[in-house]
């Protein structure tokens, strides 16, 4: 856990100006509010869904919040996958990074410690990621990093076509969120 607080610690002393949507973000003509992960869909990018997260840690709805960052975290990864340049990466730590900001640290402790007990029950982590195969691979365009990487100059990204995008989808479920059927 220290490992995780010094890294985000360390990622939001080297990306202050973060560009994030203000608090008053919406989806589709909608204000963006803590959601329930059955309303997940694979239409809200990690961009929404730190918003929405961000909503649950101020009403310090930490489960929710939990389940939401494991969501974000999948389509992130998958979205790593299929940008192509640097700032993939970058990009979703900022978002992950401004969600988390102004939170008071007790709050944002409990919240950890809620992502970790998610992760370590075996039965509600399995649970997560059915509901996840169900909702299916994202089905959005990675707007948040090819807005990033607008702000750099010289940055050039190429989002990959969806030729492989199931094949890209089960590696993230089975490699990045350990996401075996057993």
């Amino acid at each position: 856990m220290n490992r995780y607080v010094f890294i985000w610690g360390l990622a939001f002393c080297l990306f202050q100006n973060i560009a994030f949507a203000s608090d008053n973000a919406t989806h589709k003509g909608r204000p963006i509010v803590c959601m329930d992960i059955s309303q997940v869909s694979n239409q809200h990018s990690p961009n929404v869904l730190f918003h929405s997260l961000r909503d649950c840690l101020k009403k310090r709805d930490f489960w929710k919040a939990a389940k939401l960052n494991f969501a974000a975290d999948l389509y992130g990864n998958y979205d790593a996958l299929r940008v192509q340049g640097e700032p993939e990466k970058i990009a979703f730590n900022k978002l992950r990074l401004k969600a988390v900001k102004d939170i008071p640290i007790n709050d944002y402790s409990t919240f950890q410690q809620t992502a970790e007990a998610l992760l370590k029950d075996k039965k509600k982590k399995s649970d997560l990621c059915k509901l996840m195969t169900v909702i299916g691979k994202p089905d959005y365009h990675p707007n948040y990093i090819i807005d990033h990487a607008k702000q750099s100059p010289n940055t050039e990204v190429k989002v990959l076509s969806d030729k492989n995008s199931s094949l890209l989808w089960d590696r993230v479920l089975n490699n990045d969120a350990h996401c075996v059927e057993s």
